[in-house]
């Protein structure tokens, strides 16, 4: 299998980077390419110069790794600088004593640890990622939009930001994002893009927003796996979009429409059609009254889209061994009385076997982040990776009216979002009820079933956490599976 793709080689021309250098020991894990170091007299497609506050005051450490940088920089390379604010300057001077300049600045946020958006300093990136993509204070993002406007503003933001990197590079080599818009021969003097990476961890697709000349929007959508499978989720979400955008579609929402299904060094690759609206992440982070809206316009969607694509059959041993029995077992040892919950699961799977439940198309990551509504209330769907024809219901709805909470604080806790939802005193409980009901009802789940799609739920979502997730990034659906292992939790309602 290939090494994972760093987010950086998606700046290159061709989308990856063949050869890579990394110099200093500040490059965080997300970031870090795994490509091989270059031979003796070979040059890097990739040079990452990352120096840490230690290295910084080592005698002449800089000096000798930027002139390092430089010389193993190949012709149409890209030479990634993430240092401190106080040495950016002092880097950019040198790398100009060298002949190299400055072509692009970009913000990594929430930070460069983290990374999940890295913006491009410029009017049209900076306006739609803060705008659109974000979910940040609004007071910052206005700040943000007033000095990108100015002619030195981004100059200003890339120097006094502490979240900042930037791209150094010899004059008149390729345009940087150039694969992007190769792809489907798209002709643009100014090459841009916001690449965003995945909570979903390594296994998570990297997108790529591509924007034009001075455009206001993207133009297009390229998603790239990170790592090199036979067959990737991207393969199979471009054939589910096939199969089921159609209904997801008549059912009232927006989906992405494939435009080009291929490889990217031998990683699938799709471009992608975009979808029009501002993220609900961003409109509940900034609006937080507008919660209820915002779930009862995505709870419609799902309703009509579910019974749809619904169809009943009878609950199998084989399916609840997949969709819940393996999974307990697993995430067990890590609750706190995960023998006696895995068992309590058993005895709930014995009571439901072969009873009739109905089966409907899933999402799988209905994340306010992946929700998008437009100017005139239309809702959007995005990222169909993780997505099924058929599943176990109500999945899709425990999953987005818990993410709907936390996008109103903006993500800052989500079991709380948790237990504002389904504990009995809960703030958003009775609300949670009401949609519940709504679905049970039109689906036809009798109560034992939706119980075991509760549980369902959260066993999946903390079985791929502990999988992909570092421990270190935090481990929100795990803390959840255990309140929900707790059972100090209300049942869900039967249909009437």
């Amino acid at each position: 299998m290939a090494e994972k793709l760093s987010p950086l080689e998606l700046i290159h021309p061709d989308g990856f980077a063949r050869t890579v250098s990394v110099l200093g020991s500040g490059c965080p894990t997300r970031l870090r390419p795994e490509r091989p170091a270059p031979g003796v007299d070979a040059r890097s497609e990739l040079v990452v110069l990352a120096p840490t506050p230690p290295e910084l005051k080592s005698h002449d450490w800089l000096d000798k790794a930027t002139d390092a940088a430089v010389e193993g920089l190949a012709e149409d390379g890209v030479l990634y600088v993430l240092a401190p604010r106080r040495s950016r300057s002092r880097i950019a001077r040198r790398l100009s004593k060298h002949g190299l300049e400055i072509q692009l600045t970009l913000l990594h946020d929430p930070d460069v640890e983290a990374s999940r958006y890295l913006v491009p300093l410029s009017l049209s990136t900076g306006s739609y990622a803060f705008t659109n993509l974000i979910p940040t204070r609004r007071g910052r993002r206005r700040l943000a939009l007033l000095t990108l406007a100015v002619p030195l503003g981004p100059r200003f933001l890339a120097r006094t930001l502490r979240s900042v990197g930037f791209v150094a590079r010899a004059p008149g080599a390729r345009p940087l994002f150039d694969w992007a818009f190769r792809l489907d021969g798209c002709r643009q003097d100014a090459h841009l893009a916001v690449i965003t990476t995945s909570w979903r961890g390594p296994i998570g697709s990297l997108v790529l927003l591509r924007f034009g000349d001075r455009a206001r929007y993207p133009t297009a959508v390229a998603k790239i796996s990170p790592v090199a499978p036979s067959r990737g989720a991207l393969d199979e979400e471009a054939t589910v979009l096939r199969r089921i955008g159609a209904a997801a579609q008549q059912a009232g929402a927006d989906v992405p429409e494939p435009i080009v299904v291929g490889r990217l060094d031998s990683r699938p690759l799709m471009l992608q059609t975009v979808v029009g609206g501002r993220s609900a992440a961003a409109i509940l982070g900034d609006f937080p009254d507008r919660h209820d809206h915002v779930a009862e316009k995505l709870i419609d969607w799902i309703e009509r889209w579910n019974v749809e694509t619904r169809t009943v059959s009878p609950l199998t041993g084989e399916r609840l061994e997949h969709e819940v029995q393996s999974s307990a077992r697993r995430l067990a040892p890590l609750l706190e009385h995960g023998d006696a919950y895995s068992a309590r699961l058993e005895q709930l799977c014995d009571e439901v076997l072969g009873l009739p439940s109905p089966f409907v198309a899933r999402h799988n990551d209905l994340t306010m982040v992946n929700i998008f509504i437009s100017a005139s209330g239309r809702l959007g769907v995005v990222d169909w990776e993780a997505a099924r024809e058929s599943g176990l219901p109500l999945v899709d709805f425990y999953y987005a009216i818990v993410d709907a909470t936390a996008a109103t604080t903006r993500y800052r806790d989500r079991r709380q979002a948790f237990l504002s939802c389904f504990a009995e005193n809960g703030e958003r409980a009775r609300t949670t009820r009401r949609f519940e009901q709504r679905l049970i009802s039109s689906l036809g789940i009798v109560t034992p079933v939706a119980e075991l799609c509760f549980h369902a739920c959260w066993l999946q979502y903390a079985l791929h956490e502990v999988r992909h997730v570092p421990s270190s990034e935090g481990q929100a659906f795990l803390e959840i599976l255990r309140s929900v292992a707790g059972d100090d939790l209300r049942e869900p309602q039967s249909a009437p």
